[in-house]
């Protein structure tokens, strides 16, 4: 595959080997508090610890998985796989979820020292920038957070399409490599419809190697683009099914292109100046329904950004590649059209990135070379200031990684940067619960009411603690009011259900479980609770059939309840 780069047994070909070895060894230690965190709730519960779908690794399972249309807003089968084959091997072990995360990072890594290479040439440039995609900050939460796997297997299958690619246009168009391509990206798709801007980025790939997009070209991405619309379709039905299309944020189209660019300029500057970085950005607040004039630089910013790409054209066409690049990729995740709660994630950039690394490497290289004859202490100043970057975006994945370590230690740094978002204190406070801490629990539910008190889900969560507490009478009125805002939501009826059964209101109680078991047909646990209900009651009959339902839905404490009361 570098054959025509760096022949073998050549010497360069060992320094490749060497170098790469050793980015590879600080990127692992760069990363490496990573392999002492554990699960947060920000799901990873729903990925991997109460994943229904991992628990058992077969065929019977990876059918089960590629036939499930949507798991927590995509279609991401690939992904699912592979935690079930950890799921098989570690059950709820988190380390091995995240020396695999590490490992992927690794090669993912190397993937990008083989890609600069053979688009460039150049070893040095694919080498710094290989360096730098190993150890930028905004990479941490890809690797240390589990939930984030899909970014790294979907980045190494895009790479690895990428470098099967590049392969066949410069190999005399054989064509196993562009099979081999194809069916990385395939794979890529499948493990997160983000990689449908591949065909794009081929495109661009054969612009900077100089290649003319004549018909041939353009018919040669015809089955690339195919896939892309089919299983990007599937991908944005996925989405659409869970309501993750839905927009949490009202803004009018003129307010929507300037959120986006400023989301692209962010992406820009924190790839630059990788600091106060946040698990969740909360999109920009409007006054009166509008934002603030200030948000008129961005567009300005955006077309600034732009302008130079197009005319760099007139002396080279890398600084258009790593600018495109970097463009197309995040494209998708610039907020367009707003959905979710979160303005940009740092996860989202870990392929953008790779154009951002190159370019920083072909402008390392350029002033190296410049300054190398003339000034030779301005290049020994050029590479000490490189040395001081990596060392300082070191340190920084380092201390980043360590801000995975649990719930509480995320949430907490979220709230360091913004101290105004509901979703965060209500995150907090569930960890809080889980470590028995309830008044610290109680606390940030009380600022997340403050906050949203609209929103069911902090009134769901004071009540859970007066539940732990015993205080039952005070849980009715916090599920009560959650019920006011939110008639829909089954658990707040099954929680108030479980209070009133714990003062013996079991007239109440029966008609609460009945009510979340109408909201949600499947709702196992809330038939037992209602059978028990009218055992209580002395209701066998219909004890004995709420039991029943719950055993056809696998509920586990069901078989032994029917035992025990209902058989003659």
């Amino acid at each position: 595959m570098l054959h025509h780069v760096l022949p073998p047994a050549s010497k360069q070909r060992r320094r490749f080997i060497a170098y790469l070895v050793l980015i590879l060894l600080i990127a692992f230690v760069a990363h490496s508090p990573a392999l002492r965190n554990g699960f947060t709730n920000w799901d990873d519960e729903a990925y991997v610890v109460y994943n229904p779908l991992i628990v058992s690794f077969s065929l019977k399972t990876a059918g089960t998985i590629f036939t499930t249309m949507q798991y927590m807003g995509g279609y991401t089968p690939i992904t699912l796989l592979s935690y079930a084959a950890e799921y098989h091997v570690a059950q709820t072990d988190p380390q091995l979820y995240h020396l695999d995360n590490l490992v992927l990072h690794l090669l993912n890594t190397a993937l990008v020292a083989v890609f600069i290479l053979l688009v460039t040439s150049h070893l040095e440039v694919s080498l710094i920038s290989a360096l730098l995609f190993g150890i930028h900050p905004f990479h941490a939460e890809a690797v240390a957070w589990i939930s984030s796997r899909k970014d790294l297997l979907f980045a190494f299958f895009y790479l690895c399409a990428l470098i099967s690619y590049s392969t066949y246009s410069t190999s005399g168009r054989k064509r196993v490599f562009y099979f081999v391509s194809l069916a990385m990206f395939l794979c890529s798709l499948l493990s997160k419809a983000m990689a449908v801007t591949l065909p794009v980025v081929l495109l661009l790939v054969d612009f900077l190697e100089g290649r003319k997009l004549d018909r041939r070209a353009l018919i040669e991405k015809i089955p690339f683009f195919a896939l892309g619309l089919v299983v990007g379709a599937i991908g944005a039905y996925a989405q659409y099914d869970a309501l993750a299309l839905e927009p949490t944020v009202e803004y009018t189209r003129l307010d929507r292109i300037l959120v986006s660019s400023y989301a692209f300029v962010q992406y820009n500057w924190k790839s630059l100046v990788p600091t106060h970085l946040s698990a969740f950005y909360p999109f920009p607040p409007t006054s009166a329904g509008v934002l603030p004039d200030s948000f008129w630089i961005f567009p300005a910013v955006t077309l600034l950004i732009l302008f130079i790409a197009l005319f760099s054209l007139q002396f080279t066409r890398k600084v258009f590649f790593g600018i495109f690049f970097f463009g197309i990729t995040v494209v998708l995740v610039l907020q367009i059209v707003p959905v979710g709660k979160t303005l940009m994630a740092d996860r989202w950039s870990y392929l953008p990135l790779v154009g951002f690394c190159y370019l920083m490497a072909e402008g390392y290289s350029f002033m190296k070379g410049k300054l190398q004859g003339p000034y030779p202490a301005g290049a020994r100043i050029v590479s000490g200031l490189l040395a001081a970057v990596m060392i300082w975006f070191c340190v920084l994945t380092w201390q980043r990684c360590t801000v995975w370590f649990d719930s509480v230690t995320m949430w907490t740094n979220v709230l360091a940067q913004f101290d105004n978002i509901p979703d965060a204190y209500r995150g907090g406070a569930c960890a809080y619960v889980q470590l028995g801490s309830y008044d610290d629990a109680m606390r940030d539910y009380e600022k997340a009411v403050e906050l949203a008190p609209q929103e069911a889900s902090g009134y769901i969560g004071r009540g859970n603690v007066h539940m732990r507490r015993e205080e039952y009478a005070q849980a009715v009125k916090e599920f009560s009011s959650a019920i006011s805002f939110d008639p829909g939501n089954a658990l707040a009826y099954y929680n108030r259900g479980t209070s009133h059964g714990h003062i013996e209101q079991i007239e109440a109680a029966v008609a609460d479980f009945s009510k979340s078991i109408e909201i949600k047909a499947d709702y196992a646990d809330a038939y037992i609770n209602r059978g028990i209900m009218r055992l209580r009651s002395r209701d066998t009959s219909g004890a004995c059939a709420d039991f029943s339902k719950a055993a056809a839905l696998r509920q586990e404490r069901a078989a032994g309840l029917i035992e025990r009361f209902c058989w003659k």
